[in-house]
């Protein structure tokens, strides 16, 4: 554990740099060295004050005099570079290091501490009650457990790792006795979530499932006798399974996220597309079934989005993320409500209110659902700034308002989340998730791809929604911004430096023209989205609508583009140089409108009942013929160069895959059946995401992901 207490002295500071800088992961990298070596040696130099990013560009990275951090990223980048090997460093060769060197985010000034309580620091510890510290063995960060109430931290309690795994390990669920723990894991090497269990004390786990398909989110039934869980064999739906193994029975179809009543009579649940934004039509619907009678009952009808039920300590009410369906702007809407069962209406929360308050980021893609309900509190996963921690919240019984009365229980830099709480303790997963830029070599006109996946960005930090040129030679994406935030950068591809070029405000959705010249973006102003289009070099942006949901395609000529307005009834080409709006589609809740290469025909995805249905318009021509009809998780990813070919990403394995559907526009037909061109099985991967923009060009097919190792871990909290 690394005591920020102590204080190194220079010579073991130094002594600490020289193992660092001679380790394999720093020998092969000159530039990080040196960087490195710099920061370091003006620290204890007492120059701490100086360590500024144009500094860093002139001195260690001889930019020159006209250096323009803004425009060239190159500081940034590289000590998210160097921030990524440390971490490294510390949790292989360095483990064992008594002094420890980091590099805190949104700073260049690095931190020295000695990885040992010692008695230098004991000495301060007066105003800390009873801080205990616990080492996080996977990335070196320390976790503490706090009571966070008014002004002051008090009761830390030390975190406990339950499970090592190199993959994917989470979902935990902890028996109602707190002895046996639950979880899913893809250690099994088969590519796959599989269910396990193990004791809390010790001993070796149990593989419960073998599934060919995916197995996630088990909860223990009261007496600690069953498991139910979510699987996608045989289509998707709940199962039970005994504790110590035998053959999973299915509950019910469908479904996700179960959770056993407190009595162990009933099972909640909930239905709908995970990737869909909370707040959109048919985002969600919950449940609850009876042991054995396999009859779903649905509560909170009447609400858009209805998702992720947590029992109330009685029984009598499920707590759950919703929002009505007549709610007005999503963002006031979205909260936790309470459904009795015995048929009242839900009650609102009051909960978003007071984590907005508090400094929580809570937007429309960004919310956090409940936890556990435990008691008066309930405990969640929620973020505050750069990362996602267990806190937990006061709920009266009798009203089911929020009391406002809350407490951080988790300090860690990633993401811990999925509580479960037994007694005094309360079991997560904790994730350093990544998300990277990659692109896969494909031949677009025959759907086929031609060679292996090659990664586009490295930073440790979050690179997102990939847009191409249109000879796929120039990307352009999103970037991390300290404070949560984000800005827009360009690189060429492959291997090319790349450079922000939007970094003011809060820029949503940029898509790359066809040139690479010009990059449209939308800003939330005054509760509408404002489109601008802003000229790379220039730096000058303008205003060309003021009504558009989402952009999906540049016309080819560059001088149009596909809007869906915000009303989500319809799809309209604007003219980027005069603004004006021509319809080629209405009707229904539009979702996708993607543009042939010619011009001629749109894709269009409509939501209907938590499913998508696709279908073609053509220019001039009346009425549409379908295509595909997915779920909501699936999405239009474009055409091929010749028009022969649509591409989709379709979840029909229980991942999202790269699908493409061969058609004929002009004739108003498919040709042959959808077929797989692309498979995206790593647990660890997480799904893939695309940007509404230019995703295939040039030969290449370009998507985000993010590599995602996880764990389980254990607290106990008072």
């Amino acid at each position: 554990m690394t005591d920020p207490l102590v204080k190194p002295a220079p010579e073991e500071v130094r002594a600490e740099l020289k193992r660092v800088l001679a380790a394999p992961t720093f020998v092969s990298s000159e530039r990080l060295s040196t960087l490195l070596r710099f920061i370091v040696e003006e620290t204890l130099a007492g120059r701490s004050n100086e360590l500024k990013e144009y500094t860093l560009g002139v001195e260690v990275f001889e930019r020159g005099a006209d250096f323009a951090p803004k425009i060239d990223p190159i500081v940034r980048i590289s000590a998210g570079k160097l921030r990524h090997k440390l971490l490294e460093y510390y949790e292989g060769p360095g483990a064992h290091d008594v002094v420890r060197i980091s590099v805190p985010k949104g700073s260049y000034v690095p931190v020295f501490a000695e990885a040992r309580a010692t008695t230098r620091a004991r000495a301060h510890r007066g105003f800390y009650a009873a801080m205990f510290t616990a080492v996080l063995l996977a990335g070196g960060i320390g976790m503490y457990v706090a009571r966070a109430r008014g002004s002051g931290a008090i009761g830390r309690q030390p975190v406990i790792r339950l499970t090592s795994d190199a993959g994917l390990t989470g979902y935990p669920a902890l028996s109602r006795d707190g002895r046996m723990l639950a979880y899913t894991s893809d250690r099994s090497g088969d590519g796959k979530l599989d269910l396990w269990v193990q004791q809390v004390a010790g001993g070796s786990p149990l593989r419960l499932t073998r599934s060919k398909e995916n197995e996630d989110s088990p909860d223990f039934s009261p007496d600690g006798s069953q498991i139910v869980f979510h699987s996608q064999r045989e289509g998707g739906g709940i199962y039970v399974i005994d504790t110590l193994g035998g053959e999973p029975r299915r509950l019910i179809a469908g479904g996700r996220n179960p959770r056993w009543s407190p009595d162990g009579k009933r099972i909640a649940y909930w239905e709908g597309p995970t990737m869909t934004l909370p707040g959109s039509s048919h985002a969600g619907r919950i449940f609850t079934v009876a042991m054995g009678d396999g009859n779903p009952h649905a509560l909170a009808a009447d609400f858009s989005t209805a998702r992720a039920p947590v029992w109330s300590p009685d029984g009598r009410a499920l707590m759950f993320l919703g929002r009505r369906e007549d709610a007005g702007p999503v963002e006031q809407g979205l909260d936790w409500w309470v459904a009795p069962l015995d048929g009242s209406p839900p009650v609102r929360t009051g909960a978003f209110e007071v984590l907005r308050k508090a400094g929580f980021g809570i937007t429309v893609g960004n919310v956090g659902e409940p936890g556990t309900w435990v008691g008066d509190r309930v405990v969640f996963g929620g973020r505050m700034g750069d990362s996602v921690n267990l806190w937990r919240i006061g709920v009266s019984a009798k009203t089911y308002r929020v009391t406002g009365d809350l407490e951080r229980l988790t300090f860690g830099t990633g993401t811990e989340q999925f509580p479960s709480v037994a007694g005094e303790r309360i079991a997560f997963a904790s994730t350093q998730p990544n998300f990277d830029i990659w692109s896969v070599p494909l031949d677009a006109d025959r759907g086929v791809v031609t060679g292996a996946a090659e990664q586009l960005t490295r930073d440790p930090s979050h690179e997102t929604w990939p847009t191409l040129s249109a000879d796929g030679r120039q990307m352009a994406y999103f970037g991390p911004r300290p404070g949560n935030r984000v800005e827009v950068l360009t690189k060429p591809i492959p291997d090319g430096a790349a450079r922000a070029v939007i970094t003011e405000g809060s820029p949503l959705f940029p898509m790359l023209s066809p040139d690479a010249t010009r990059i449209l973006y939308l800003m939330e102003e005054n509760k509408q989205r404002i489109a601008y289009l802003f000229t790379i070099g220039s730096g000058v942006r303008r205003m060309i609508a003021d009504d558009c949901w989402l952009f999906f395609d540049w016309t080819a000529d560059g001088h149009g583009i596909v809007a869906i307005t915000m009303d989500r009834h319809r799809a309209v080409l604007v003219n980027v140089e005069s603004g004006e709006q021509r319809e080629i589609a209405r009707g229904g809740t539009l979702s996708y409108a993607r543009l042939s290469p010619d011009g001629k025909s749109v894709v269009l995805g409509r939501a209907a009942g938590g499913r998508l249905r696709f279908s073609i318009a053509r220019d001039g021509e009346s009425g549409e013929f379908p295509v595909i009809e997915g779920n909501g998780n699936d999405v239009a990813a474009g055409w091929s160069p010749g028009g022969s070919l649509v591409y989709f990403l379709l979840q029909r394995d229980g991942n999202r895959c790269l699908w493409a559907q061969r058609v004929e526009p002009a004739k108003r037909r498919l040709v042959g059946e959808a077929f797989a061109v692309q498979h995206f099985h790593k647990m660890t991967q997480g799904f893939i995401r695309l940007s509404t923009g230019r995703v295939i060009g040039g030969g290449r097919f370009v998507y985000s992901s993010s590599e995602s190792p996880s764990n389980v871990w254990m607290t106990t909290v008072k």
